[in-house]
């Protein structure tokens, strides 16, 4: 169990780092203030600042697991100033975190069919491209099947079965485990494409809608939105996570 644990820790963490670099330098880019990049769970305890780079400080949180951006200061709960930049760059950030995840499904499983099925460079691309393909087009029939209600949750695994899964296959050697990582990566991609609440997908739906109006949202409506998206899907997770144990 431990080494499930350690595996799935380091898989999610490394996906969601990833993921937080593209809204960084995104962010960057854009000339936003990034306020702090830490290395851990976002709502749990800050428990060192590893450096600090101009305005940002980099730190390490007490829950090892994934990461986060944060664009708002101590005294600017709402981040008024990434507020202020136009709807398309605002957008451009947004969607970062999800064209990083991606990138690395696609660098990750180019490395894996190179030297696990000793692949030419080009076919090993190709192989990769064609699975992502499928992995999107099968994900969304199954997200369209959940939602007209045809779909069942016995094939979606919660933390719980996916730190088994790392487990398992990481016990098979480390291209196994670095497959697994790609497919977190897509994973997590996917689902926050998805127009709900906290997810990049909302945020992205809620930043257009604005655009459209030419009136700004208030960075308070966006925080209820965002709070409540959390709250719905900290229920899911439980609800799946009691999937797992049950019914493992």
């Amino acid at each position: 169990m431990l080494i499930s644990l350690i595996a799935f820790s380091a898989a999610f963490t490394l996906v969601v780092i990833i993921h937080e670099l593209g809204h960084f330098i995104a962010a960057k880019m854009a000339g936003i203030k990034v306020y702090e990049f830490s290395l851990g769970f976002a709502f749990s305890k800050k428990i060192a600042t590893l450096f600090r780079y101009k305005e940002t400080e980099f730190t390490l949180r007490a829950i090892p697991l994934g990461g986060a951006t944060r664009f708002s200061g101590e005294d600017d709960p709402d981040a008024k100033e990434f507020f202020k930049v136009p709807c398309a760059q605002r957008l451009a950030i947004i969607i970062a975190g999800v064209v990083f995840n991606i990138i690395l499904t696609f660098l990750v499983f180019t490395i894996v069919f190179i030297l696990g099925r000793k692949l030419g460079i080009l076919d090993a691309m190709f192989l990769s491209a064609k699975n992502m393909c499928h992995i999107f087009t099968s994900t969304f029939f199954f997200i369209q099947k959940l939602i007209s209600g045809t779909g069942s949750l016995n094939n979606f695994a919660g933390p719980v079965g996916m730190a088994t899964t790392a487990g398992a296959v990481a016990s098979m050697g480390i291209l196994h485990l670095l497959y697994f990582t790609g497919l977190l990566s897509i994973s997590i991609a996917i689902i926050n494409m998805l127009p709900l609440p906290s997810l990049d997908g909302g945020q992205a739906v809620m930043t257009c809608i604005e655009w459209v109006k030419g009136k700004a949202i208030s960075p308070r409506v966006y925080r209820i939105v965002n709070m409540t998206g959390m709250i719905l899907l900290l229920i899911f997770t439980v609800v799946i996570t009691t999937k797992d144990i049950i019914c493992p």
